[in-house]
């Protein structure tokens, strides 16, 4: 009798342990264990999740602090280039402003030599007053960097200077200046007028001197 009670109480015992085991979780076990977020991760893995909170977003004064700067930027170029405009304007109106007051000077003495009676007895202080004037000519010219074109006697250059004709000659060495109709004259480095001469062209043979 003591045997059979022993096996209904361990009976009994073994149900008991088996319903606690398969107890089914309460619903906020289940919400812990299986629910995501709505990222995707689980509530213990946003821990671990990537910090944004460094990134900075650019207020708006910011926005509207660059934009000012901007336009006043854009203005400001504007406004230089209408000057840039308006001095190059001025630079070909009045660059040659210094040559014109300095030429003044050249006419005062022009109208000098030509306020002197040119009688006999006065004739060569006529003469002096003309070449004074062409003096002083010729160095405001050089003053503004106009020079006079070194052409007679020299080799024929088509840079500087303009053939005209060419003349048989046995005084003259082949291509060589041997006359000037007009001088020419530089700018600086800059060839303002070109020479217009008579180039020379050696005698080869009698028969040319003849043609």
């Amino acid at each position: 009798m003591t045997n059979k009670s022993d096996e209904v109480s361990k009976d009994l015992s073994d149900k008991s342990t088996k319903q606690t085991t398969d107890t089914p979780q309460t619903e906020a076990q289940a919400n812990d264990n299986n629910v995501k977020t709505k990222s995707g991760f689980r509530p213990e893995d946003d821990l671990i999740a990537p910090n944004l909170s460094h990134i900075k977003k650019e207020p708006k004064e910011d926005v509207d602090k660059y934009k000012n700067d901007y336009l006043y930027l854009l203005a400001e170029f504007d406004n230089y280039k209408k000057n840039m405009i308006k001095e190059r304007s001025d630079l070909l109106k009045f660059g040659s402003e210094r040559l014109a007051y300095d030429l003044l000077n050249v006419l005062d003495i022009f109208e000098k030599a030509l306020s002197t009676e040119a009688t006999p007895e006065k004739f060569q202080a006529f003469k002096d007053g003309i070449d004074l004037t062409s003096q002083e000519l010729k160095k405001t010219l050089e003053k503004h960097g106009i020079r006079e074109i070194p052409s007679l006697g020299q080799n024929f250059d088509p840079n500087i200077h303009e053939a005209l004709t060419h003349v048989p000659s046995k005084d003259h060495k082949d291509n060589t200046v041997m006359n000037v109709f007009k001088k020419g004259y530089k700018f600086h480095d800059r060839t303002l007028r070109h020479s217009q001469v008579v180039v020379a062209k050696e005698i080869q043979d009698a028969k040319e001197v003849k043609d």
